[in-house]
C-alpha cells in the first residue's frame, strides 16, 4: 500500500516526466500486472518514465528501451526484443529440443555432434546451444537429429531472458569487445517513452 500512495503522489499533478525507483518491489501480482498497465497507459499519453530496477524480466514488458549501465558506464542502449533474438557472448544460439521417447537421447546425441552443446535437461527433451547464428546450421542440426533417430515433437530458437542479457553483455566488456547499441527510434517516436535503467 506504502508503494501505491507513493505512486499515486507522484501522479497527482500529472507531470510529463516520471522516474520511478524499484516501483514493482513489495507489490503483490496483482498490483504489479496494474502497475505494468498503468506505465502502457501513461507512455500512450505521451509521457516518459524512467524505471530503475533489477527486475529485468518486468522491465522487458514495460519498457521501450533499456539501458544498462555498469560501475558508472552505459553498456547497453537497446530494446529488449533485440537482446532476446540476440546471441550469447560466444556466437551460439538456444534451443529448446522436446522429443516422443526418452529425454536423455537428447543430452546422449549432443556429446557426440561438434558445435552443438547440451546445456539443460528438461521434461521432454532439454536445451541445446548451436555454436552459430547461422539458420542453416540450425537446420542442418534439426536434420542430423532425425536422420539418427530421434523423434523431434519441438525444436524451437529460444529466446534470452534479459538476465542472460545482461550477463552476456558484462562477458563481452570483460573480454574488450565493445557493448553499446543504440536502437533506431520507432515508428512516429523520437524518444522511447518508457526507459528502463539496470544498474549492476
Amino acid at each position: 500500500m506504502t508503494q501505491r500512495l507513493g505512486l499515486g503522489r507522484a501522479l497527482l499533478h500529472d507531470p510529463q516526466v516520471l522516474i520511478m525507483d524499484e516501483p514493482a518491489a513489495g507489490l503483490d501480482p496483482k498490483a504489479r500486472v496494474e502497475l505494468k498497465h498503468l506505465i502502457r497507459v501513461l507512455a500512450k499519453e505521451g509521457k516518459t518514465i524512467f524505471i530503475s530496477s533489477h527486475i529485468l524480466s518486468e522491465l522487458g514488458e514495460m519498457c521501450d528501451s533499456l539501458l544498462f549501465i555498469n560501475n558508472g558506464r552505459i553498456v547497453h542502449h537497446g530494446d529488449a526484443e533485440t537482446l532476446k533474438r540476440g546471441s550469447d557472448t560466444l556466437g551460439g544460439v538456444l534451443y529448446d529440443v522436446q522429443v516422443d521417447g526418452d529425454p536423455q537421447s537428447v543430452s546422449d546425441w549432443c556429446i557426440l555432434q561438434p558445435g552443438v552443446e547440451f546445456l539443460e535437461a528438461r521434461k521432454l527433451g532439454g536445451r541445446i546451444r548451436i555454436e552459430t547464428e547461422d539458420p542453416a546450421k540450425a537446420a542442418d542440426t534439426l536434420a542430423r537429429m532425425v536422420k539418427d533417430g530421434l523423434r523431434i515433437t519441438e525444436f524451437h530458437r529460444e529466446q534470452r531472458n534479459l538476465e542472460d542479457a545482461f550477463i552476456d553483455i558484462l562477458g563481452r566488456l570483460d573480454s574488450g569487445q565493445t557493448a553499446i547499441a543504440t536502437p533506431p527510434p520507432m515508428p512516429g517516436q523520437t524518444e522511447p517513452a518508457a526507459t528502463a535503467l539496470q544498474n549492476s
